[in-house]
């Protein structure tokens, strides 16, 4: 809760307590008593005709909150997930398969095997993991698709590229990891007979 808000409740309280706990009179009747505090006692009586007044009763409605007097503890593991309001940015993303990957013809994309995580370096030289996806952006002979039965399965090669899956802020011209998956054509060229 904010100092402000803290001050004008204070002074709200402050004001409804006086107006609860004031003594019932007017200024043109003095105290209780009928004298003010310098003013001589009377002598004799005064007669004054009877007047009805409303009598108003405040009860102050008072709402407490719990205030928070620490602000929560966060620290950062590998596995945590960065938010697009960080403040640091990306320079450099390792993990990326190194060299060829080579799968059986007819696996799935999904089924390729390449990492949903890489290690991110910011800029401060903090390092974190990060989530990717991966889209293949070349087959080697002029399409930009991956097809697990390709019909020229020995003259493609796939590239893939990593995408960030959350919106984190990366270093302009940042190189994103590439990984090439080649089909493995033993199993398919075992039953093919040269003669």
């Amino acid at each position: 809760m904010g100092k402000r808000v803290k001050r004008y409740l204070s002074m709200f309280l402050t004001c409804c307590m006086l107006v609860v706990w004031m003594p019932d009179f007017s200024i043109s009747e003095g105290t209780p008593g009928g004298s003010t505090p310098d003013a001589p006692a009377q002598v004799g009586t005064v007669e004054t005709e009877p007047t009805a007044e409303p009598e108003v009763s405040v009860t102050p409605e008072v709402t407490v909150t719990p205030e928070v007097t620490s602000e929560p503890e966060v620290t950062a593991t590998p596995e945590a997930s960065l938010s697009p309001a960080a403040e640091k940015r990306v320079v450099a993303l390792s993990g990326a398969p190194e060299g060829e990957l080579y799968v059986p013809y007819g696996t799935p994309e999904d089924e390729i095997g390449l990492p949903g995580e890489l290690t991110a370096t910011f800029d401060d030289g903090s390092e974190a993991a990060v989530a990717v996806t991966w889209v293949c952006v070349s087959d080697g002979i002029g399409g930009a698709a991956y097809d697990p039965e390709h019909e020229e399965p020995t003259d493609v090669y796939f590239t893939f590229e990593a995408r960030l899956a959350e919106d984190i802020p990366c270093e302009a011209g940042l190189a994103m990891p590439s990984a090439n998956v080649m089909f493995d054509l033993s199993a398919l060229m075992a039953g093919v007979s040269m003669f």
